[in-house]
This record gives structure tokens, C-alpha cells and sequence, in this order.
């Protein structure tokens, strides 16, 4: 409700269904750059980023195993978020969001699968890998950290507004990956 004043139009909520699917690129990029990279910098990148998966993608999505709110009411927990799922079907009557059909294709797999399969939403691991993309580039340059500090904000305000992620499992991401950054730079610093 806080955010649909500024991002619910459907220019706003395309482009950030294009930076949110844009993340796969992204971190690939950052993962390349890292594996090829010498120096503390790029071994902090890749302890953190495996920290993370292990931390907030293995054993927090399973303690805090949840649902997005794009999936909060075909789960009969109620129809809160039925006004932002309204929403973004009558945007993608208008123009393709392709995040809705990531979606219903993520939804079939769970019911394929008797609800074995991966809709977890706590804590956003888009955030959590967009914030350790934030500390690598400003690595690199303070210009291409501020770059990845929008990057970041913007996927945390996409996976909201796109119906993935509540605001809090963004929150817990970003505080992962902090978390998981430090550690990477001590161990990285400590490695011959």
C-alpha cells in the first residue's frame, strides 16, 4: 500500500520486472568477474556469496519456509494482497509482465510436485546477492558501487511490488548478506 502511490503504475512496475529478471545476468556477471578476479576482493565475493546460499538460502528458507503474498491467497491464508495481485494482472493485461508467468509456472511445479518445490520466500535471496554485488563493486569503484546500490534498492522495491518477497524477507536478505560479507572479507583476508 505504501509503495503503489509510486510504483504502481505499469511503466514503474515494467521496468522493475526487467531490472528484477535482469538479476540472473547480474549475478552471473559478478560471479564470472570474481572466479577470474586475483586479490582478497574477488576470493570475499565468492566466500560470502557461498555463505549466503548456504546461510539464508539452505537453513533460513527452510526454518522460515513461507510463501510470497502472490501465493498468500491460493494457499487460503486470506486475500490481503488480492489488491496488489488485481493490480498487476490488469498491468499485464497492458503489456507483458513476465514475472507473472515466473510466477504461475513456479505455482504448477508446487502442485506437481505436492508442495515440493521452491516458493520460499524468507528471506529474499535477490536482495541478499544484490547487496553482496553492492560491497564487490564498490570494490572496484565508488561509481560502480553507487550503480549497484540502485540496482539493489530496485530490486528490493521489485520483489515487493511484483508480489514476491514482503518487505521484511528483503530486510533479512540485506542483513545476510552483510553479515555473510564480513565473514567472507576476514576469511579472504586470512587465505595465502
Amino acid at each position: 500500500r505504501l509503495l503503489q502511490p509510486i510504483t504502481g503504475s505499469y511503466a514503474v512496475t515494467k521496468t522493475l520486472n526487467i531490472v528484477y529478471h535482469g538479476w540472473f545476468f547480474a549475478i552471473y556477471f559478478a560471479v564470472f568477474v570474481a572466479c577470474f578476479g586475483r586479490g582478497a576482493l574477488s576470493r570475499a565475493f565468492l566466500i560470502s556469496f557461498v555463505l549466503a546460499f548456504a546461510i539464508g538460502g539452505n537453513l533460513l528458507a527452510t526454518i522460515f519456509s513461507s510463501a510470497g503474498p502472490v501465493y498468500y491467497e491460493r494457499l487460503g491464508l486470506g486475500s490481503d494482497f488480492a489488491p496488489l495481485m488485481s493490480s498487476l494482472e490488469a498491468m499485464n493485461q497492458i503489456g507483458r509482465l513476465p514475472a507473472l508467468e515466473v510466477q504461475e509456472a513456479l505455482w504448477q511445479a508446487y502442485l506437481a510436485n505436492g508442495g515440493n518445490a521452491a516458493i520460499s520466500a524468507m528471506p529474499s535471496m535477490h536482495v541478499a546477492t544484490s547487496v553482496l554485488m553492492v560491497f564487490f563493486a564498490f570494490g572496484y569503484s565508488r561509481l560502480l558501487g553507487w550503480v549497484m546500490t540502485v540496482f539493489a534498492m530496485l530490486m528490493m522495491v521489485g520483489s515487493v511490488q511484483l508480489g514476491w518477497h514482503y518487505a521484511v524477507d528483503g530486510y533479512l536478505g540485506a542483513l545476510i548478506a552483510w553479515m555473510c560479507w564480513r565473514a567472507g572479507v576476514r576469511l579472504a583476508e586470512s587465505a595465502p
